[in-house]
């Protein structure tokens, strides 16, 4: 009978342990998906952008193609744009991993559907007015 209420409540613990693991972790608004819009992207100035990137990669038949965007800076980013240039349906994914809005550093990974290339437009925005809200710039 005890190795029964042992097993009882090792599987209990089990099953919790996995409901746990799969709760997806709270994540941003806009910071994943088929494109990236994230942050206050209606007044952006030319001279406040601070990396601009053409991240272009061919399909190769059977592979998903990659790209890490990674970018550090002094000032404080208030809009980020990865502009997906392919459908939705051949176009792969876009997600922050690391920083974003409100910090001075981003980490974007850009990932293909298999067998389809890769191709997006990556707008990073900052200001020097750390004092301020940068969602509210």
């Amino acid at each position: 009978m005890e190795i029964v209420n042992i097993y009882i409540v090792s599987l209990l613990l089990t099953t919790v342990m996995v409901l746990i693991s799969t709760q997806p972790l709270p994540n941003l608004t806009n910071t994943s998906g088929h494109e990236i819009v994230d942050g206050n992207c209606t007044n952006v100035t030319a001279t406040d952008r601070v990396y601009y990137d053409h991240v272009d990669k061919a399909a190769i038949p059977l592979i998903i193609r990659s790209e890490d965007v990674h970018y550090r800076g002094d000032s404080i980013i208030y809009c980020i744009q990865a502009l997906n240039q392919k459908n939705e349906e051949t176009g792969g994914t876009s997600n922050i991993t690391s920083g974003g809005v409100g910090h001075s550093y981003v980490d974007i990974d850009l990932e293909s559907y298999r067998s389809h290339g890769l191709e997006f437009y990556v707008s990073i925005y900052a200001s020097n007015h750390s004092h301020a809200d940068p969602r509210l710039l």
